[in-house]
């Protein structure tokens, strides 16, 4: 199953956002490394 995340980071004008689709079998490293390339961190 693919799961829809929408990410938000607190605090933010104008706010910033993420809309991620990720598998349920993701590790917690996996989705960590995909938000730093969403937010190009």
């Amino acid at each position: 199953m693919v799961l829809q995340l929408k990410v938000s980071l607190v605090g933010m004008k104008p706010p910033v956002w993420r809309r991620l689709l990720v598998d349920e079998n993701m590790t917690f490293h996996e989705l960590h490394q995909a938000l730093q390339v969403a937010f190009e961190w």
